[in-house]
């Protein structure tokens, strides 16, 4: 199956190299007209002195302070100038041959005034630094316990700061947790969860943990971050744990959501009110993701339904394979899901305003897959389930 998304690259044009002792920030961008400057025989970076252009612009050059003159893009192919698309249009670019960085000693404002008076110069700019659009967020334990999303070395965990770059989520998505319960009213409600929870409401520490992967308040100066900042979560507790109550939890989680996580598994094997229950969801255009077995329990289902579900293993914190996994042929993803015991499990939320990093497992690795569902949601509006497989 193949997604229809398509990755949209950043691609960041790097306009010179930096040489020794030169700072960006002292630095223009300057587009000079056809044939102005003439730069040494196979140099594409020079002194003032070294270049040969009309005396004007010698003396501006000198008159801002310019030390060196460098080629911004010594392999523009001139015929991009002007390109014909199949279809007929127009692609126009300036003639970047005669672009140049000029590196200067003066301020840099007053020096595009004295250039830009010449009729050589088409224009003049300051060379600047771009940076990541991502903001780091200051959750308490974000940078020292949450290796599950953010790791220093950038080599374990979600490396949830490059999806950031792209999307942080959004209040319109709903990310419903069926679980054994999230505390959603009173004064109960866990500090990372407030006016983010709605639907059931009882307390259970799994259901909490769950739901402050996926989505806890993010960038509030407090607790975790979740991996949707926006999302809200809409709590379907299934109760006694039968199958008419699962069920029905799903059903109404298809009603009120767009993604559905299911981290527990049942122990009667295959159920066709069940199964018909995450058909019925994922017909809707609901996203369906399910923990897969582990050892410390075996049962298949809902993880083995197939098509309907985004089944979901666990990997530890050296981003191989947990110790509890189960091999099965139907995984579709791995995500983090830690081992137990701090600082090897994943940091969430437990009661009111306390937080674990004790445990782990393919539950707490799920919440990571629907919460990054969410990210999706957010880049793309409405797109349907099958996108989101890929």
């Amino acid at each position: 199956m193949k997604s229809k998304f398509k990755n949209k690259i950043l691609q960041i044009i790097i306009l010179c190299p930096i040489f020794l002792f030169a700072s960006i920030d002292q630095e223009l961008i300057v587009l000079f007209k056809f044939d102005t400057i003439q730069m040494p025989n196979g140099q594409d970076t020079a002194s003032i002195s070294e270049i040969d252009a009309p005396q004007n612009v010698i003396s501006c050059l000198q008159a801002i302070e310019a030390k060196t003159i460098i080629k911004a893009m010594p392999n523009f192919d001139r015929a991009d100038t002007l390109r014909i698309t199949e279809e007929g249009w127009e692609a126009r670019l300036p003639d970047w041959s005669n672009l140049y960085v000029v590196d200067i000693r003066s301020d840099r404002d007053s020096a595009i005034v004295k250039l830009e008076t010449l009729n050589a110069v088409i224009y003049a700019e300051k060379n600047e630094k771009g940076e990541p659009l991502y903001v780091t967020p200051n959750d308490t334990w974000f940078q020292d316990a949450q290796w599950n999303l953010n790791d220093h070395t950038g080599n374990i965990g979600i490396d949830i700061m490059r999806a950031w770059d792209l999307s942080k989520g959004n209040h319109s998505t709903v990310i419903a947790i069926v679980d054994l319960g999230v505390r959603t009213s009173g004064t109960r409600v866990h500090e990372d969860l407030i006016g983010k929870v709605f639907g059931d409401d009882r307390y259970s520490e799994h259901g909490t943990q769950v739901a402050g992967i996926a989505a806890a308040l993010t960038n509030n100066n407090i607790g975790i971050a979740g991996v949707d900042w926006y999302a809200l979560l809409n709590i379907q507790d299934y109760g006694g744990g039968s199958i008419p109550e699962f069920a029905q939890a799903v059903y109404e989680a298809a009603e009120a959501a767009n993604i559905i996580n299911c981290s527990w598994a049942n122990s009667w094997g295959f159920s066709h009110t069940l199964y018909y229950a995450f058909k019925y969801a994922f017909q809707l255009n609901r996203l369906p993701v399910a923990a897969m077995p582990a050892t410390y329990n075996s049962r298949n289902f809902p993880s083995a339904y197939g098509p309907w579900m985004v089944t979901v293993a666990g990997t530890d914190r050296n981003n191989q394979p947990a110790s509890y996994l189960l091999e099965r042929k139907w995984v579709d993803v791995a995500a983090s899901g830690g081992e137990d015991g701090s600082p090897n499990g994943i940091m969430s939320p437990t009661s009111y305003q306390s937080y674990t990093a004790n445990w782990g497992g393919t539950s707490l690795a799920a919440p990571h897959v629907s919460g990054l569902a969410g990210l999706l949601l957010n880049i793309r509006g409405q797109v349907w389930t099958l996108d989101i497989f890929t």
